[in-house]
């Protein structure tokens, strides 16, 4: 997103020419290592492997991936810091350059999103959904939607995901209730200008903010060797995702 505030990220997912300029996907090297997820930031990339071990590489990224000490199942990026979930729900920052150590937040999280403006969410063991005003020390508020699964969110507005796949979007302070965005998808990524989502088949759809449900299905040209996208985020300078063959890609963006 085009942000007016510091410490923030995007989070995008990836297209094709037809429907979003950019100047094609490239495969960021990974050496042995199997990608498991990823975050970025205008200056960082962080990853989570299979085997759970966290790596962090700086941008622009040519696969200088730095081990760092730790364990996840989740992570976020802002401009300042780098969030993760554990797998025992643990919530855990810090500097998103690798400066400092991990400190623990109070909370239990199977997600957390810290790339809106003003607010961290994240998705607990209830799945329910919690905000926190930022800088968040762990004074969470429970907001009034629970059975979800993942969330993100950017510099207006917070989108979600339920356990149905429905789609579900409210302004990123919390001030109005959810509503409900048209069309089923199973993870759905904020960035400065659309909202991207993965359907339940791993199909690609794209969706100009604030989104009514008109998604444009794009696609990834990995598909072809039968490997398709898992997870993915953006920040300003591109979309970064990892396949289910865990690797990684770069997506450069025109803006």
């Amino acid at each position: 997103m085009m942000l007016t505030f510091i410490c923030v990220i995007s989070v995008l997912a990836c297209t094709t020419s037809s429907v979003y300029a950019s100047h094609g996907w490239k495969k960021i090297s990974v050496g042995a290592l199997n990608m498991d997820t990823i975050a970025a930031s205008v200056n960082y990339l962080w990853t989570g492997s299979a085997d759970n071990k966290i790596y962090r590489c700086a941008q622009p990224c040519t696969g200088n991936w730095k081990y760092v000490a730790g364990n996840l199942r989740q992570t976020d990026a802002s401009g300042c810091e780098i969030w993760t979930t554990t797998k025992i729900n643990g919530i855990w920052k810090r500097g998103v350059d690798g400066s400092g150590s991990w400190v623990k937040v109070s909370g239990t999280g199977l997600h957390v999103s810290a790339s809106g403006n003003g607010y961290m969410w994240h998705v607990s063991t209830d799945h329910c959904s919690y905000s926190c005003k930022k800088p968040c020390s762990g004074k969470w508020t429970k907001m009034d939607t629970c059975a979800l699964k993942q969330l993100d969110a950017g510099e207006e507005y917070v989108y979600a995901v339920n356990q149905t796949n429905h789609v579900l979007s409210r302004p990123v302070d919390g001030s109005r209730p959810w509503r409900v965005v048209p069309g089923l998808m199973r993870y759905v990524t904020v960035g400065s200008r659309e909202i991207y989502g993965l359907d339940p088949d791993n199909k690609i759809y794209r969706c100009d903010l604030p989104c009514i449900g008109e998604w444009e299905k794009i696609e990834f040209d990995a598909c072809d060797e039968g490997d398709f996208l898992k997870q993915m985020e953006a920040t300003l300078n591109g979309i970064f995702a990892v396949t289910d063959s865990g690797l990684v890609y770069h997506y450069e963006t025109a803006y």
